[in-house]
């Protein structure tokens, strides 16, 4: 299984990672702890763009506790784009959401392809505070 994680562009504005087939919990807890490191090294919000185009499950041992660590990914004011995934793992991610009473609707947004969440992409950067010196939020969307 392969994990990758990088900045989506240079503005260090959205975190890019990459799930692919076969992943099990440990490897994305892994994945967000790197997250969580490289999130730190900015003084700006930053969003996630995770691209799973594999997911159509979850591996085993699915639990609520185990999507609220994932799901804490997205705190406060960011965004998360996930990419992909199967209408059922949105809707189990969706009703997770629900339980644990996460706004879902403002801050994770769902898109079959990674040219469908370009626009999303660009609007949430557009909703963001651009770090100090950086190009209008419209230049900075592209496809990773």
């Amino acid at each position: 299984m392969t994990t990758l994680i990088r900045w989506y562009d240079d503005t260090q504005r959205v975190l890019y990672l990459e799930v692919g087939p076969g992943w099990d919990w440990e490897a994305v807890y892994a994945l967000c702890e790197r997250a969580g490191q490289l999130r730190q090294t900015v003084r700006h919000p930053v969003g996630f763009l995770v691209h799973a185009p594999h997911t159509n499950e979850f591996p085993p041992g699915l639990s609520v506790t185990r999507m609220k660590r994932l799901l804490e990914l997205d705190a406060d004011e960011r965004f998360l784009i996930i990419v992909g995934t199967s209408l059922f793992v949105q809707m189990m991610i969706s009703s997770i959401m629900s339980l644990m009473g996460f706004d879902q609707r403002r801050r994770v947004h769902f898109a079959s392809t990674l040219d469908e969440a370009a626009p999303i992409l660009a609007a949430q950067l557009a909703r963001l505070p651009a770090p100090a010196g950086a190009p209008p939020a419209r230049d900075q969307a592209r496809s990773a």
